[in-house]
């Protein structure tokens, strides 16, 4: 449930698009566009922004679009970009180690969020937890009711971005 709270706020990050789906292909076996350069562009935008970024956040769609795409391919095969079955990270000479997650929660579907760690792009405010216990006399049986309160934010947006229609 919390990480669909924070994904009900990434897509208020600043839009940056996708030069074509990541999935598009018209000449077998080639992809038509290659997400590293949508990526790089993400990267330097953050970078400039004094945020160097070090995670791509995404749904399964997107990432089976970007693992599947045949520029990544290249880049696995040349041991540069590195995928593993929990995700996988890649690097990209001159940029920092980039981490994957990919999470159902993420929204929309169809986008990748470049974001930073080092800097409070998303925060989650806590609130207090509450206890209570009861009896339910016709059951026959005592119960809780435990209710913590999360408030998930977007506080940043020079520090994330979301590369939209990168899956079509």
């Amino acid at each position: 449930m919390e990480n669909k709270q924070v994904a009900e706020e990434m897509p208020d990050a600043t839009d940056q698009a996708a030069g074509g789906a990541w999935d598009a292909i018209t000449t077998p076996p080639t992809s038509d566009n290659n997400p590293f350069d949508d990526i790089l562009t993400a990267l330097d935008i953050l970078d400039g922004n004094g945020y160097p970024a070090n995670w791509a956040v995404m749904a399964p769609k997107v990432w089976k679009a970007f693992i599947t795409n045949s520029y990544v391919k290249d880049l696995v095969d040349a041991s540069i970009a590195q995928l593993g079955a929990m995700g996988g990270d890649f690097s990209i000479p001159g940029y920092p180690s980039v981490k994957v997650l990919v999470d159902h929660a993420v929204t929309p579907n169809t986008s990748c969020y470049i974001l930073s760690d080092e800097a409070p792009a998303l925060v989650m405010g806590e609130g207090p937890t509450e206890a209570a216990r009861y009896r339910d006399e016709k059951a026959g049986n005592y119960a809780y009711i435990i209710r913590q309160w999360l408030e998930p934010k977007l506080v940043l947006g020079d520090a994330i971005r979301q590369i939209t229609g990168a899956h079509s």
